[in-house]
């Protein structure tokens, strides 16, 4: 009798042997993430909580309203898309920040920042284009928590 044999091929771990240190990454911090897109919801969603972060999830800005009007803890950071129906993301983060003003926002964009200004986007945003590798996204979210933010 043959010995069955199984090979699989994973992705190789990418090591940053010279990725800054996040002082806050290790501790929990709560991220309310707003995408229109399941897939793209599912896997930053899983992204943020392998990193250790708390992730509330909205599928439209009014989701992400009543969040912020009804969650009880702190959310300390916003990731949002900023082209979603009904309400954009630069739009959500004005009312989000109006109820929240300590809150930090970072948007994520598959379309290129020129034509993101349409919807508003501004120089002092930050903004994380999609597609993204994860040390992107956590860069990105420490740009955003140091940022002075937005009005």
């Amino acid at each position: 009798m043959a010995a069955l044999k199984l090979l699989c091929c994973l992705p190789a771990w990418k090591v940053y042997s010279g990725a800054p240190r996040l002082p806050w990454r290790t501790s929990l911090a709560t991220i309310l993430l707003v995408e229109d897109e399941e897939l793209v919801l599912e896997v930053v969603r899983n992204l943020l909580g392998l990193n250790r972060y708390q992730v509330i999830e909205a599928h439209d800005g009014y989701q992400a309203i009543a969040i912020c009007e009804g969650y009880p803890d702190t959310i300390d950071l916003m990731l949002t898309d900023v082209v979603m129906p009904q309400m954009n993301g630069i739009e959500l983060a004005k009312r989000a920040l109006a109820l929240r003003p300590k809150m930090k926002v970072l948007f994520m964009s598959g379309y290129i920042p020129e034509s993101l200004r349409q919807h508003g986007l501004t120089d002092e945003m930050v903004l994380l284009p999609k597609p993204f590798a994860l040390e992107d996204l956590l860069l990105k979210i420490a740009a955003a928590r140091e940022s002075p933010g937005f009005s």
